[in-house]
């Protein structure tokens, strides 16, 4: 897209600056991540959870890449798989590595899975677990017998929380 030349003239992916006539280039994605975040729900504690992710190259060159396990010690990841020799990724070729989730609990998990390559710029892949808050049900009704009039009736209910 170009706007005429009174304006700062704005290209796609670069900025050209007409009073020093240089240009400043925003950095271009070597590798797209599906799905752009790993988001695990409805776990339960002691199970294994496996999903997959792929890592596409989206340029013109064949990039070796290296994927930096994350820290928690309830997620990790497994060996890639790559369509070629070397865990090498030809341009508009994908590997896939898997990511394992081990919950000891049912609380919410957050960490990053980093891939660097040959750019500055590494590609950060968040990693969640969350399940949905409880929902407290009542099956039963509590009927109260009529009292007398100005007169406190005083009922307790004791309720307790089952993890599912």
């Amino acid at each position: 897209m170009h706007m005429d030349d009174k304006s700062l003239g704005i290209v796609v992916t670069k900025i050209h600056l007409l009073s020093f006539n240089t240009s400043i280039e925003a950095p271009v994605p070597i590798f797209s991540a599906s799905p752009p975040v790993i988001l695990f729900t409805d776990y339960r504690v002691g199970r294994v959870y496996e999903t997959a992710v792929e890592l596409k190259n989206m340029t013109a060159t064949s990039h070796h890449i290296r994927l930096i396990p994350p820290t928690s010690p309830h997620l990790s990841v497994g060996l890639g798989r790559f369509p070629g020799e070397g865990g090498i990724v030809a341009p508009g070729m994908s590997c896939q590595y898997m990511v394992r989730f081990a919950p000891d609990s049912l609380a919410d998990y957050e960490d990053i899975l980093v891939m660097e390559t040959q750019s500055p710029y590494p590609l950060i892949i968040p990693v969640e677990a969350h399940r949905p808050p409880p929902i407290l049900t009542f099956i039963f009704q509590v009927f109260f017998s009529l009292a007398v009039s100005w007169c406190w009736l005083i009922c307790m209910l004791e309720f307790h929380r089952r993890a599912a």
